[in-house]
């Protein structure tokens, strides 16, 4: 009997030795797919987190990209309408220069046209003075004038001169009814105050009232066309703007 129950107790012993065994090496096992398992978990949580944090620093960039670009876009409409209201001021400057400028080409257009022929009548004027009916009267008046001393000569003179008195007023009255016309016909004030002035001056003034006047005429030429140069200058400059 006792040899029965050693040997029972020996097949217990084993037995359980060897149970012990199995659970050692499952918890070994156990213990190792454990500290896996928890490695694996913290490598998936530390990708998590760092998936947040870039998730979240790339939302920040985003909020401060999409912040900069409705400034610059606001800023952009902003010049968009400054330069649409000076581009609109400007073409309506245009416009306005345009047609100032047109107005100003047609007056003066007719103004030299006007002083053209203004010209040409009071040279007209001085060839009546130039011509060989005045001069010979002048010339043979003073030739007398300087040769007789005699009482003889001077009622001879007298008599001369009195016939180139009347020869020089024809002329004169010539001159006056040739710019009166010229006045009417060319509706020019210029002319009809000269023609007045030759009624009232002296003859001898004619020809230096004539050349004054001429001189006074090319004088506002040469400024209307130097006005004219700035406005075309100015109209270059509206368009390039």
């Amino acid at each position: 009997e006792a040899n029965a129950y050693e040997f029972q107790s020996g097949s217990v012993i084993g037995m359980l030795e060897k149970l012990r065994d199995d659970f050692r090496s499952k918890l070994g096992e156990s213990q190792k797919e454990e500290i896996n398992s928890q490695h694996a978990f913290n490598m998936i949580m530390q990708d998590l987190a760092d998936s947040i944090e870039n998730a979240q620093k790339e939302l920040a960039e985003k909020t401060v990209e999409k912040h900069r670009n409705t400034e610059k876009a606001a800023l952009d409409k902003k010049q968009l309408a400054g330069t649409a209201s000076i581009k609109a001021e400007n073409e309506k400057t245009l416009a306005a220069t345009t047609t100032e400028c047109s107005e100003k080409t047609l007056s003066f257009n007719e103004k030299q046209k006007l002083r053209i022929e203004e010209i040409e009548a009071i040279q007209k004027a001085i060839e009546i003075l130039s011509s060989p009916e005045v001069t010979d009267n002048a010339e043979k008046y003073l030739s007398m004038a300087q040769a007789k001393s005699t009482a003889t000569a001077f009622v001879q003179m007298g008599d001369h001169q009195a016939h180139a008195a009347s020869r020089t007023e024809g002329v004169h009255r010539r001159i006056r009814e040739f710019l009166v016309a010229e006045a009417s016909r060319l509706h020019s004030q210029r002319l009809g105050l000269l023609v007045q002035k030759l009624a009232s001056d002296p003859f001898a003034k004619v020809k230096k009232m004539i050349d004054a006047m001429i001189t006074r005429l090319l004088e506002e030429a040469n400024q209307d066309a130097e006005h004219e140069g700035f406005c075309d200058k100015e109209m270059g400059k509206s368009k390039i703007t």
